[in-house]
């Protein structure tokens, strides 16, 4: 209630100052008013030399001339490497509100040097503007430590990412890192891995913050059960044969681990379908797979296939041949009218 109340004397106020304009000079006014933002935010008290007013904006377009750039908020950056990145230019002509005004706070917000930016208008004297950005600087990294790996690994990890002394904090930068990361270990198999990243701030930096990489890959998941459902012309036994790296937990094997890995399991579908293409069956397919997940920590792969017709080569004739004749040529090729379906021996033959 105390919120509603104070928005609406700032209405208030605001409506009473442009009213009473008229017992001052109409060419200059000294108060602060809003004129774009990138961020909008309630105000409970009413501040003594400005008044805030996110939500409204001058009600119709003006042109004026840019009489000067001043900057609130800022440690890292100077006002005058910020009024080079917003791309104004001081004498140039301006429209309030307008494109030029809208570019500039975009530009910078896209410098990604800012999690915050106001524009306002300090001063307007006559047909003269003075602007004042109010920004908020993001952190920079000062350190970063890996924890959960060896020193070397984790050295190896920083390097192959953006997350590195010096880069600014933003939010999307430390979930982009922590994705990487556990692609990079899920695609070897530790399909739960899980990635912290904590911030903490350093207090021998100028609006610098530490990080700390906390990389708990656990174990890696193996097979217990691997099924296939839809085969009728392979046996389940020659299927799992065709999977060269995604293959069943057995007690007794030893030299040939179970673990999952994505990438290998998507090449051993590929293969598994190669499989069933040599042997005649030139539609089949994996129609749908999915993994379910077991008490001790294991998964279960089911893979559903539609084997499809049996194909057999027919009659067999070569065009342009005017060295070789035809004779000359199927025996070359090695296959007859009968002979079973091969897309990848015949590739293999007609390139010889």
């Amino acid at each position: 209630m105390i919120k509603k109340v104070t928005l609406i004397l700032l209405v208030f106020i605001f409506i009473a100052l442009q009213s009473n304009a008229q017992d001052t000079p109409k060419d200059t006014i000294n108060s602060l008013q809003v004129v774009d933002s990138l961020s909008v935010k309630a105000i409970d008290t009413i501040p003594e030399k400005k008044i805030t007013l996110t939500d409204i904006n001058f009600r119709k377009v003006n042109t004026y001339v840019l009489g000067g750039i001043s900057v609130k908020g800022n440690e890292q950056f100077t006002d005058q490497s910020i009024t080079v990145f917003s791309e104004l230019v001081v004498g140039q002509p301006i429209k309030i509100p307008g494109d030029k005004l809208t570019s500039a706070i975009k530009k910078l917000w896209n410098s990604k040097l800012f999690s915050h930016v106001d524009v306002y208008a300090s001063k307007i004297d006559g047909n003269t503007i003075y602007l004042e950005f109010e920004v908020q600087e993001l952190s920079k990294i000062s350190n970063v430590t890996v924890e959960g790996v060896k020193k070397s690994k984790g050295e190896e990890l920083i390097k192959e990412t953006e997350f590195k002394k010096g880069a600014m904090l933003t939010e999307n930068l430390v979930t982009t890192t922590k994705n990487y990361i556990k692609k990079k270990f899920v695609d070897k198999g530790f399909l739960k891995t899980k990635v912290t990243i904590d911030t903490k701030i350093d207090t021998t930096g100028n609006n610098a913050k530490k990080a700390l990489i906390v990389i708990d890959k656990g174990n890696k998941i193996k097979i217990r059960n691997l099924r296939f459902h839809g085969n009728e012309k392979f046996s389940d036994k020659r299927l799992k044969k065709a999977l060269k790296k995604t293959k069943q937990k057995k007690p007794l094997r030893f030299w040939k681990a179970s673990k999952f890995i994505e990438e290998e399991y998507e090449k051993d579908l590929e293969r598994l379908v190669e499989k069933y293409q040599e042997k005649g069956f030139r539609d089949a397919q994996v129609l749908k797979d999915s993994i379910s997940w077991n008490d001790d920590n294991t998964i279960n792969l089911d893979i559903t296939v539609n084997e499809g017709r049996k194909y057999y080569f027919g009659d067999i004739e070569f065009l342009g041949n005017t060295v070789y004749s035809d004779t000359i040529l199927t025996q070359f090729l090695g296959l007859s009218k009968g002979d079973v379906y091969n897309g990848k021996l015949l590739n293999e033959r007609i390139k010889g």
